[in-house]
């Protein structure tokens, strides 16, 4: 059995400010930076041999703070970035919500169907990658508990892929800003949803958003 760890990472500044990141390299925004403490220390006593993050700098600086006290060897893995959204890289949510309503619906409704239009991927193409990601994972660390540092799109997909399948990423709420979620992987591949969202460390420094 393998255990994997997601975490999601900090608040950064498109989530601040409302924006689609998408791939677009954004930086933590100060609150975000405030809720890297919590997260070092609700990690440091966690057992675990190895970290692997996206290579975007949301996911690496999270990554450095669950590791400022566990001094794990890290790895960057491009399929655990997020969803790239085509035209959508870096617009307002308003700007979206106003200019493509009906893909907005689906994302918002039929999540698992979603196509980014102008050139971005399509859900099942996340899907795939990060389930191939974590399967590979899995099979380089058997009997062994591994932390995964991703991205709110990606963990969906992952806890989706945990569930059952790809549709299951439409009836679930998004993942809180440096959240824990744990999926077990059996020797065989098959995954369990132990639990999901855990954003018990962050107290007051919960972003608004996850309050809703």
């Amino acid at each position: 059995m393998t255990t994997l760890y997601l975490v999601r990472h900090a608040q950064s500044e498109g989530n601040n400010l409302g924006r689609m990141q998408g791939q677009t390299d954004m930086p933590l925004s100060a609150l975000g930076r405030a809720q890297l403490e919590p997260l070092a220390e609700r990690c440091r006593d966690m057992q675990a041999g190895h970290l692997y993050t996206s290579p975007l700098k949301r996911a690496k600086e999270t990554a450095l703070a669950v590791n400022r006290y566990l001094n794990l060897p890290m790895t960057d893995v491009d399929a655990l970035m997020e969803i790239s959204v085509g035209v959508w890289e870096n617009q307002l949510m308003a700007d979206i919500e106003a200019g493509w309503p009906e893909e907005r619906r689906v994302w918002n409704e039929q999540h698992h169907l979603f196509v980014s239009p102008g050139g971005g991927e399509t859900m099942r193409q996340v899907y795939d990658r990060v389930v191939a990601a974590l399967l590979d994972i899995a099979a380089r660390h058997p009997d062994e508990a591994v932390f995964i540092v991703s991205h709110g799109c990606a963990i969906r997909n992952m806890c989706a892929w945990a569930l059952g399948g790809p549709e299951h990423a439409s009836s679930q709420d998004w993942v809180g800003n440096t959240s824990l979620s744990r999926i077990d992987v059996d020797a065989q591949g098959r995954p369990t949803l132990v639990f999901r969202s855990d954003i018990g460390h962050l107290g007051e420094l919960e972003s608004p958003k996850d309050r809703a």
